[in-house]
This record gives C-alpha cells, sequence and structure tokens, in this order.
C-alpha cells in the first residue's frame, strides 16, 4: 500500500528514540512507544523521577527493537572479574564497560545517574569521546552482572571484551617523539624562535 503525503505527515513516532512507528505500537500514558523495550526504558526512568532525561533533547533514547535481553552472570565469575575491575574491595569496586551507544548528551546525563536505578552504584562518569562509562559501586549490595543488566535495561548494553586493552597514547609512540626531538628549530610561537 503506498502512503499518500498526508498520511505520511500523521506517522506516530516513538516518545523514546524518536523512530517511526511502524505495525505495533505501544502506549503509555498516552505515549507512543515502537517496541516494548522503549516502553520498558520509559516506565524505569519514570518510576525513578528521570523523565528529565527528555526534556535534553527531542528524542533522546537508543532504539530497542530487536534487541536481545543479555545474561551478564558470566561475569560475576572470580577469573572474568578481575579482568574487568580496575579496582576491587570488600565494599568498592571500580569497572569502565565500553558503551558503543552513547551518542549525545542525554546519553552522558542518563549514565551518570545511574545511582538513581540502584543504591549499590555509588557514582558513574562518562567518557564522550572514547563512549566508556566508568561505574563505582558497593559489591554488598550489587553484583557486577547487575551493573552490567542496568546499563542494558536503559538500552546502553556494554561491550565487553576480555582481551587486554591498549590505549593509544601519542606520547608514548616512539617515532613521533623523534620527530618531535629532530624537528628544525625554526618554528615560532608568538614570534619568539624556539
Amino acid at each position: 500500500m503506498i502512503n499518500t503525503p498526508a498520511e505520511k505527515a500523521v506517522q506516530v513516532t516513538c516518545a523514546h528514540c524518536g523512530e517511526p512507528c511502524e505495525d505495533d505500537i505501544w502506549y503509555l500514558e498516552d505515549k507512543p512507544f515502537c517496541c516494548y523495550g522503549c516502553k520498558t526504558v520509559y516506565e524505569i526512568l519514570d518510576d525513578n523521577n528521570l523523565c528529565e532525561y527528555y526534556a535534553l533533547d527531542d528524542t533522546p533514547g537508543v532504539q530497542l527493537k530487536n534487541k536481545t535481553n543479555e545474561n551478564y552472570v558470566y561475569v560475576d565469575e572470580p577469573e572474568i572479574r578481575k579482568k574487568l575491575l580496575e579496582f576491587d574491595s570488600e565494599t568498592f569496586a571500580k569497572v569502565k564497560f565500553q558503551v558503543p551507544n552513547i551518542h549525545c548528551i542525554s546519553c552522558i546525563w542518563l549514565l551518570e545517574n545511574l545511582q538513581k536505578l540502584n543504591v549499590g552504584i555509588l557514582r558513574a562518569e562518562v567518557s564522550f569521546a572514547s563512549k566508556q562509562v566508568t561505574i563505582h559501586f558497593n559489591p554488598q549490595k550489587i553484583q557486577l552482572s547487575n551493573v552490567a543488566g542496568i546499563l542494558s535495561s536503559v538500552g546502553y548494553a556494554p561491550y565487553i571484551s576480555l582481551e587486554p586493552t591498549q590505549e593509544k597514547n601519542t606520547f608514548n609512540n616512539k617515532s613521533l617523539i623523534i620527530k618531535l626531538a629532530v624537528a628544525p628549530r625554526k618554528f615560532r610561537i608568538m614570534g619568539t624562535a624556539l
């Protein structure tokens, strides 16, 4: 069936992610959602007084249609946990997750308010440039698998790799250091020769 321009103008878009609602439209409080996942995230945010998230952007959410629920229980295994945590003690732990879905200020705001979703999460900091979130939590109140699960439940499933990461730091690049050291001293900064 071909949509006329008038039919296209009234197309319903998801209140969470802004994507067009196709065949199935889920409603909550007269708000349309394209899938059950987007509706669930809205409910989580609403239950925790975090709907300010939607004031930061027209449709800040990440579409959850066709996303599968992942089980993160494996990250609680001692060997895996040890590889993932940057710090671990009885009452404090720190983990850094790669979160590919970070794309705007709303994402940052939501992720940095994770402590409102669970008292075991103490603090969260987002690095937008590297699409990472560092989470400080109390292991006596929340397991690492639950931290990952909360991220996933609000649309920011963490990418978990057990391979050692090598952060690229240009100042550790020997060839760059040599080039800078050997560079001609003819450069001028504000009229002063180096």
